[in-house]
C-alpha cells in the first residue's frame, strides 16, 4: 500500500494498492518531482502530488529486494543478477 498524508495535519490524503511492489520498496523522490519506487523487478514513476498519478510502470524481470537511487540524472537499481542504470545518453 502506498500512503500519504498532509504534512502539516498528519491527515490520509490517499492510500493505494501499487501491484508488483513489496512492503520493503522505499521511494525515492527526485528534483522533477517525482517519486520513484521499484522491488521485485516492476518499478514505478509517480507524480508527486495530493492524489496518485502513475506516469509509467516497467518491469525488468529481475527481482530485487533494494530500492532505487537517482545519481546524476539517472535512476539506479539493483536486481538480484544485474545492476541496472537507467536514464538518457
Amino acid at each position: 500500500m502506498l500512503k500519504c498524508w498532509k504534512a502539516a495535519t498528519g491527515d490520509a490524503v490517499f492510500s493505494e494498492r501499487l501491484e508488483g511492489v513489496n512492503t520493503g520498496a522505499s521511494p525515492v523522490a527526485a528534483a522533477d518531482g517525482r517519486l520513484y519506487l521499484a522491488s521485485a523487478g516492476k518499478s514505478y514513476v509517480l507524480k508527486a502530488g495530493p492524489t496518485l498519478e502513475v506516469l509509467a510502470t516497467n518491469d525488468l524481470g529481475d527481482a530485487g529486494p533494494a530500492s532505487p537511487a537517482v545519481a546524476g540524472g539517472r535512476l539506479v537499481i539493483r536486481g538480484k543478477q544485474y545492476l541496472y542504470c537507467i536514464g538518457k545518453k
